[in-house]
This record gives structure tokens, sequence and C-alpha cells, in this order.
């Protein structure tokens, strides 16, 4: 019994050992960060907590500032937080009071409920990134006094495929998008438009030319070489689009395959784009008169049911060619 008790004294010990090791490793390295970037006018009061379970830096009072741009970031408290049994699930909560972005043009507020930003990486040698995620309840973001944007929720993720470590399955979701007053009379919204998207989200998985790992900045940053587009959905009041398929990419970042588009109640979004200024009247009509053969071939002259293909440097929608493609470079 008295091996017992030893061994958990030991334990014990080396538990907390480690966390004030790691602990004070943490507060010397933003110390130390704030302390270079003091000239730039970085500002932050750094405390340590979380004992026993938890390795957290808190920063109190940050401002974050970039001379070159004059842009300035401020925000009451952020905290910095691993599992003490291993710092590399590292997770950043932003608060609930507004952050503030100050730009030279005009000021951007952001406002969210349990904001979080997480990153966690593989055990090893390697550090290979395992899953990014940005997550936050009931948000708004403003632009001055105006709402720009809100939502109940937001979700970003990529995590790692278990079977293939250069995949990442990416998915992206907002429930209850609502554009505010700035951004519905920009576009130009009928009053009896719908406030609120009914879906908005996207499912994908992103494969990489080599690991995102530790020694990714090395050489050549890693590039996409593979996008599936599993499934796209936004649905706006009549108008709705949905889209899947498979794109490839070269060295170059040239595409090559297909993207299946559906898309309903394409008269009305021809309707938005040429009463907020995006779509010339004379394009208007051109537009109109090609999807509107296009739906016919269909057998359906409202809704769309077509192929984005791109193919030796070409991309097309349909049978019509839209000439050129775009070179794409995710990395």
């Amino acid at each position: 019994m008295r091996w017992l008790i030893r061994l958990c004294i030991v334990l014990v010990v080396l538990w907390c050992a480690w966390w004030a090791l790691a602990s004070y490793g943490a507060s010397t390295g933003a110390e130390r960060l704030f302390a270079s970037k003091a000239g730039d006018g970085w500002r932050a009061t750094i405390s340590q907590s979380g004992f026993p379970f938890r390795i957290q830096t808190r920063l109190q009072n940050l401002r974050l500032t970039d001379p070159a741009t004059t842009t300035v970031v401020t925000l009451d408290q952020a905290s910095v937080s691993a599992p003490t049994y291993w710092p590399g699930f590292v997770t950043l909560d932003l608060p609930q009071s507004p952050i503030t972005l100050e730009t030279p043009a005009s000021d951007v507020m952001f406002e969210g409920a349990d904001t979080q930003a997480g990153v966690r990486v593989t055990p090893g040698a390697t550090l290979s990134l395992q899953e990014a995620r940005i997550v936050s309840a009931d948000w708004l973001l403003r632009i001055g006094d105006a709402v720009v944007v809100e939502a109940q929720d937001l979700n970003i993720s990529a995590v790692q495929d278990a079977q293939d470590a250069q995949r990442y399955d990416i998915a992206i979701s907002a429930e209850d998008l609502t554009p505010g007053p700035l951004l519905r009379s920009l576009i130009a919204l009928p009053d009896d438009w719908p406030d609120t998207f009914e879906s908005l989200l996207a499912e994908a998985a992103v494969t990489f030319d080599k690991p995102l790992d530790r020694f990714a900045t090395e050489g050549t940053p890693p590039r996409a070489r593979v996008v599936e587009l599993h499934d796209m959905a936004i649905s706006w009041g009549p108008v709705a689009l949905t889209a899947q398929g498979i794109i490839q990419l070269s060295d170059t970042g040239q595409p090559d395959g297909e993207i299946e588009i559906q898309l309903s109640q394409w008269p009305r979004l021809l309707d938005l784009a040429e009463s907020s200024g995006v779509l010339p009247a004379a394009v208007r009509r051109q537009s109109e008169l090609m999807f509107r053969a296009l739906g016919n071939l269909a057998g359906d002259p409202e809704d769309l049911d077509l192929t984005l293909t791109f193919a030796q440097g070409r991309m097309a929608l349909g049978p019509i060619d839209l000439g050129p493609a775009p070179e794409f470079y995710l990395q």
C-alpha cells in the first residue's frame, strides 16, 4: 500500500512540475512576442491560469497594430490554452465583448458568443495538422454602426482524413444567416424578400501534394491537387443553388474536372444582379436568352441543371464556352 501512495505522490509532483514548466514557457513566449512588437504598438496584460488540467495564457486589454496599414485590432481579453498532457491541442477563446478592427476607411466590429478557434496537431516529430476549427454561437459583423450580417452560429472545420494524411475534410455552415440593412440595400433586395437564408453549407475534401506539418514551410508550400465538392447548398427566398463535383489542379493551378450545378428560379437571381448594378442591362438580356435556352433544353425554363467543365485550360457552362479557365493556387 505504501508503494502505491509513494507512486501517487511522485506522479502528482511530476505533473505539477510539468505544468509549471510548460506554463512558464508559454508565458515567457508570449511576453517575448509582445516585447518584440512593442515598438509597433502591441500591448497586452499577460497572466497564467488553468492549473492543474490546462495550460492557459490570458491576454487582457489586447491591442495589435500594423504600422504599414495603420490597422488596429482591440479586444478586452482572449485566452490561449491547451491540455496539460499535450500542448498540441491549442484553443483560442475570444471574448463576448466586441472585437474592433480600426482601418483608415472605417471601423469593423465583430461580436460573437462562445467564439473559439482550435488547432490540433498529432503527437510526434512531424506535428502534422490533425484538425482546425472555428465555431461561434450568435454572432454579428458591423461596419461603423450598420450591421452587415449576423447568424445564430458559425462552424468552419478542416479535419485530417484517417486513411490519407494529405487529405482534409472541409465543412462550412451558418444557421439563420441574415444580411443586415446595409447589405440588403447594396444588393437592392425587394421589401418582401426573406430576411434569412434557409440554408448555407458546404462540404468538401481537399488533397494536398504534401503533408501539412512543421516541414510544410520548407521549400514549396503544400498545394491543393484535388478538390472534391461533396455538397454545396445555398437557399435564400425563391433562389436555391446546389453543386457537386471534382476538380484536379495541375502544377500551374490549371483546373480539370466538372461541377454539376442546380439553380432554381434563375430569373429572380438575374433581377437582383441587375437591380444592384452588378449586371448591366445589356448583359442581363444576353444572360437571360442563354439561360432560357439552356432551361428549355432541360425541359424546365425556370430551373437550370448545368455542368461547369474545366478542360485544357478552358471552361464551359453546358454547351457554352466561357473562355480561358482561371488558375487556382490553394496553399
